[in-house]
């Protein structure tokens, strides 16, 4: 795991961000789907930062603006889906196999406002693999759980070797 620190910039960006992401989602009518006790913590700040801090760590250019198709970022051909938790030790989740869409998936949790650790990552292959059903409050998830994540340090070495295969 990797910690990043926000900086004054970074954190005006993500508000910035976030604020449209959700008027968007509103103008869309997407609902917000946190549930529990981080239902009324702002999520797409959250996410916003979180794919700034795995922007940051891998130097990909900006984040997006609008409503994304599953994928976050993209390496050549690989795409990135970077999702966020509140929990410290926090769990990569999806609602089902259907919503697992990028290649790569890389789990970020929140320790403070400005500071994020990057937890590690998953294929999406893995993610189907090793991920179990469980039920978190919400109707039956899958989850994978932080010990079935690949070091984040292996990302790069990753990507690399996807861009100079074929």
């Amino acid at each position: 795991m990797i910690t990043i620190r926000l900086n004054r910039k970074d954190l005006s960006k993500a508000v910035q961000h976030s604020n449209f992401r959700t008027q968007l989602s509103r103008a869309c009518g997407l609902n917000n789907q946190v549930k529990g006790k981080w239902q009324n913590k702002d999520i797409e700040y959250l996410g916003v930062r979180a794919e700034i801090a795995v922007a940051k760590l891998f130097d990909f250019d900006g984040i997006g603006m609008g409503i994304d198709d599953g994928s976050d970022f993209y390496f050549d051909d690989v795409s990135i889906d970077v999702k966020a938790t509140f929990y410290k030790n926090g769990r990569l989740i999806f609602k089902n196999r259907e919503s697992v869409k990028a290649d790569v998936i890389v789990l970020v949790n929140e320790h403070s406002e400005d500071t994020l650790r990057i937890e590690g990552w998953s294929t999406k292959e893995h993610f189907l693999k090793k991920s179990e059903v469980k039920e978190l409050g919400s109707g039956p998830t899958l989850v994978l759980e932080p010990e079935n994540l690949f070091p984040i340090e292996e990302l790069w070495l990753y990507l690399q070797q996807q861009r100079h295969s074929a």
